[in-house]
C-alpha cells in the first residue's frame, strides 16, 4: 500500500486540477473523505472542484463543507482535470450527471475500502486504484496516506477523518472496529483536534421527525423470515415524505433486534426501482448474498439494487431467497 500512496503523492504534486466525487446517495464516510482531501489540496495550492449528489443531513457540521458542490451545479470537465473517486470503485456507483460531467477527464484515481464488485466495469483511463477492504473506512485509508507522506493533520482534517471513521464503524460498534488500529487512529485524531462527542451528537442525535415516522413504519412491517432473519420495507409513498434519503441507520436498527443475525431493509426509492440494505452479525456474512443480486459492499454490511414492477412480488422473491440461503443452513 505504501507504494500506491507514494504514487498518489506523485500524481497530486504533478497535476494542477482535480475533480473529487463519491457514490450515489452519499454518506458521511465518502463526503468526509472528500472534504479532508480538499483541505489537503488547498494546502498545496491546487485547483479543485468537489461535486456530490447532495449534502447529507448529518454532514452539515463538517468544517470545509463549503468546498462541496451539489450535482446540479457541477461544471463539465475540460480535459485537464484528474478525477478522484472516494468510497466507490465502479462507474455504476456514481450519479449519472456527475459521471457524464467527467467524460473529458484526464484520468481517474480510485480510493476506496469496499470489495470490488465482480463483473462491474472500471473507470476509463484509471491510472491508480487504492482499494483496501480490510480498512474500516475510506477516511481511515486517507489518514494512512497522510501519515505516510508526512502531511500535518489539522483540526479541520481530523474532524472530517473522525466523522467518517465514526460513521462507518457505527460509533465503533460494528465488526470493522474490532482492531486496535481503529482506536489508535481515533486517538491520533483526537490529539489532532477532533471532538468525538460533538461528532457523535451531530451524526446520531439530530434525527428529523419524518425519519422517526419512517422508523415506526419499518418496525410495524418487520417480518421474521425465520428465527434469526428479518425483513422490512418502505414504499415509494413513504420516500416521498422523507426529507433525506440517508436512512441506512434504519437497517442497522433491524440488525440490533435480539436474536437477529441477518436483516434486509427494502426501500422502494421510486416506483419500479428498489434498493436493499443488508446487515448481519459476525460470523454470518451478507456480501456473497448481495453479490448474487449484482450488488456488493462489506462482509457484514452490503446492498444491491433491482428494478421490479411490483414491490409485493419482489418481497416474496427476496424472502424465499433469504430462506434458502440462510434459514436452511
Amino acid at each position: 500500500m505504501e507504494e500506491d500512496f507514494l504514487k498518489l503523492r506523485e500524481i497530486i504534486h504533478k497535476e494542477k486540477n482535480f475533480f473529487l466525487t463519491t457514490h450515489l446517495n452519499p454518506d458521511l464516510d465518502g463526503v468526509s473523505a472528500i472534504v479532508a482531501f480538499c483541505w489537503y489540496l488547498r494546502s498545496l495550492g491546487k485547483d479543485f472542484c468537489a461535486c456530490i449528489e447532495r449534502l447529507p443531513r448529518n454532514a452539515k457540521f463538517l468544517p470545509g463543507r463549503e468546498f462541496l458542490t451539489e450535482e446540479g451545479n457541477c461544471p463539465e470537465l475540460k480535459g485537464e482535470e484528474v478525477v478522484l473517486v472516494f468510497d466507490a470503485n465502479t462507474p455504476s456507483r456514481i450519479p449519472d450527471k456527475i459521471f457524464k460531467a467527467t467524460k473529458k477527464a484526464k484520468y481517474f484515481v480510485v480510493i476506496d475500502h469496499h470489495y470490488l464488485e465482480e463483473g462491474k466495469e472500471v473507470f476509463p483511463r484509471q491510472e491508480l486504484s487504492i482499494i483496501a477492504p480490510e480498512v474500516a473506512s475510506t477516511t481511515l485509508l486517507l489518514l494512512k496516506y497522510f501519515k505516510t507522506i508526512g502531511f500535518e493533520i489539522t483540526p479541520e482534517v481530523a474532524t472530517n477523518l473522525m466523522a467518517g471513521l465514526y460513521f462507518d464503524t457505527g460509533g465503533f460498534k460494528f465488526e470493522n472496529a474490532n482492531k486496535c488500529e481503529v482506536f489508535k487512529c481515533a486517538e491520533e485524531l483526537c490529539l489532532a483536534g477532533a471532538k468525538p462527542s460533538l461528532i457523535a451528537r451531530e451524526i446520531f442525535e439530530n434525527i428529523p421527525f419524518d425519519e422517526v415516522i419512517a422508523l415506526k413504519k419499518v418496525i410495524s412491517r418487520t417480518k421474521f423470515v425465520c428465527k434469526d432473519v428479518v425483513t422490512s420495507y418502505l414504499t415509494a409513498e413513504d420516500f416521498k415524505e422523507l426529507s433525506s434519503k440517508n436512512i441506512e441507520y434504519l437497517s442497522n436498527f433491524l440488525r440490533s433486534i435480539e436474536g437477529v443475525n441477518v436483516s434486509a431493509l427494502v426501500k422502494e426509492v421510486e416506483p419500479g426501482f428498489i434498493a436493499v440494505s443488508l446487515r448481519s452479525r459476525a460470523p454470518v456474512e451478507v456480501l456473497e448474498f448481495a453479490q448474487s443480486w449484482g450488488g456488493g459492499g462489506h462482509k457484514y454490511a452490503s446492498g444491491f439494487k433491482v428494478q421490479s414492477k411490483s414491490l409485493e412480488d419482489f418481497l416474496l422473491e427476496l424472502e424465499n431467497r433469504l430462506r434458502s440461503y440462510y434459514c436452511a443452513k
